[in-house]
């Protein structure tokens, strides 16, 4: 089993969207262990380890998971995340996978990230310009493809081809970046930005992983470079 069924929009109800996904995900691992289900395959985020200035530069999987302090928004996606990890040292004969990749881009996404790369202006915090990593979609869908054939068990950072700021981030996908005070932002990014203050923090901060671990596992390298990325960054973009 593979599964995707997490409820991702951040503009939702909080309080609903994280029961949801809880509970959720509660009851597919009940009904694995009911139904005997040999591998289930659980993609997460790299949000979990949320944006803090004291963030060593790439992060590796042991790294304790603090999105939820600055980012109330993604509680769920570590609640989930914590869940998922506990069933799979108390279950060994479920094969259970955790995937946490880096933001997705490409033609067919709707997330955080594409929201400002597809923004023709972006504002971001004046002073700040963290490094960002960026996963194509069909990249993320050849990495569950791989999980589920090498049957890994475990938790595993899924990074891009590369890194990069994120300014130049949001002009290689045709964006314009508008640097703004700090204080100004935080009290206009839900209207103009259409993300939750806490979001902020990723665009002051880096979260950048280590995804070693799953290349070496699961023989995984990224088909699609940075050019590719925001090719189809701009493609979405015109469409």
């Amino acid at each position: 089993m593979i599964h995707l069924g997490v409820v991702r929009g951040l503009d939702s109800d909080d309080a609903k969207r994280h029961d949801l996904n809880l509970r959720g995900t509660q009851r597919i691992l009940d009904h694995c262990l009911r139904y005997k289900v040999r591998q289930l395959i659980v993609l997460s985020t790299a949000y979990v380890y949320g944006a803090l200035p004291d963030n060593p530069q790439f992060m590796r999987e042991e790294q304790p998971l603090a999105g939820a302090r600055q980012f109330p928004e993604v509680r769920d996606f570590v609640a989930v995340d914590s869940l998922c990890s506990s069933f799979m040292y108390q279950y060994p004969k479920l094969r259970i996978s955790v995937l946490r990749p880096v933001p997705v881009l490409g033609t067919a996404v709707s997330n955080l990230a594409s929201r400002m790369m597809l923004a023709s202006r972006t504002l971001v915090p004046l002073g700040f310009n963290p490094t960002q990593q960026y996963l194509h979609e069909d990249d993320l869908t050849e990495s569950l493809r791989l999980t589920l054939e090498k049957r890994l068990r475990g938790i595993y950072n899924v990074e891009g081809p590369g890194e990069l700021p994120l300014r130049v981030a949001i002009r290689e996908s045709g964006g314009r970046a508008v640097p703004v005070p700090d204080f100004v932002l935080s009290r206009l990014s839900c209207s103009l930005l259409g993300v939750p203050a806490g979001a902020i923090d990723f665009m002051r901060y880096p979260c950048t992983v280590d995804g070693s671990r799953f290349a070496k596992n699961a023989d995984f390298q990224p088909a699609f470079d940075l050019r590719d990325i925001f090719q189809d960054a701009r493609r979405a973009r015109r469409n």
